[in-house]
């Protein structure tokens, strides 16, 4: 009788307390609605939150019930990247219950996948055959040689900023990527410098040899 009892508790329990395990990725310093469903609770508190630096934050706060089963806490303290962890305790079928819910942050709010990856190594490639190609080029046919390095460079721009994506789970390699990112960006002003610099002087050479060619007649 004892066991049959048991049984009965657990499975009214389990519907009710294991409603949610993760909530998703979220992307950093934004505010989070941290949730918790349960179809027969009176209230449901959000009691601690433990932050990637392992720091536990004490809430033991009413979370707000929206429609009837769901309970909601606007969470605020997202500056760290990583796996976060908020308990919330309940009254599911008059018994005290609590469960932890953990969710991701990172820079982007993306999650890092196999795309991302074939996306950096396939815009590195191109950025490779670009630059190869445009050094086979002399330095007269400067145009056409700056043409393939600024391909090689926007390459390289976008290879960074699918890498930033990458880099976004933790935060020493999403230093690293912000930097990679405006690094590229400053070399390819560099470049247009570059190319508007030998424009000019191309320019010049040009109208210097029109006007030795007019005083030779």
């Amino acid at each position: 009788m004892n066991k049959k009892l048991l049984m009965l508790i657990v499975l009214l329990v389990i519907p009710a307390t294991i409603a949610m395990q993760t909530l998703g990725i979220f992307e950093q310093n934004k505010n989070i609605s941290l949730i918790q469903i349960c179809d027969n609770c009176t209230y449901v508190n959000l009691t601690t939150v433990k932050i990637p630096n392992t720091t536990i934050l004490e809430i033991n706060r009413n979370m707000s019930l929206i429609g009837y089963t769901t309970y909601n806490y606007t969470f605020f303290v997202t500056g760290d990247l990583g796996d976060y962890f908020y308990t919330t305790c309940g009254d599911p079928n008059g018994l005290f219950t609590c469960q932890s819910v953990d969710f991701t942050v990172t820079a982007t709010g993306d999650k890092v996948s196999l795309s991302n990856i074939i996306m950096v190594i396939s815009f590195l490639t191109l950025a490779g055959i670009f630059l190869y190609i445009g050094s086979t080029f002399n330095t007269e046919k400067w145009m056409i040689k700056s043409a393939f390095f600024l391909f090689a460079l926007l390459m390289g721009l976008l290879a960074t900023n699918s890498a930033r994506i990458i880099t976004s789970e933790s935060s020493n390699l999403n230093l690293m990527g912000t930097s990679g990112f405006i690094l590229m960006i400053a070399v390819i002003l560099f470049m247009f410098m570059y190319i508007f610099i030998s424009f000019l002087v191309d320019t010049f050479k040009q109208l210097k040899n029109r006007k030795e060619i007019r005083w030779q007649y």
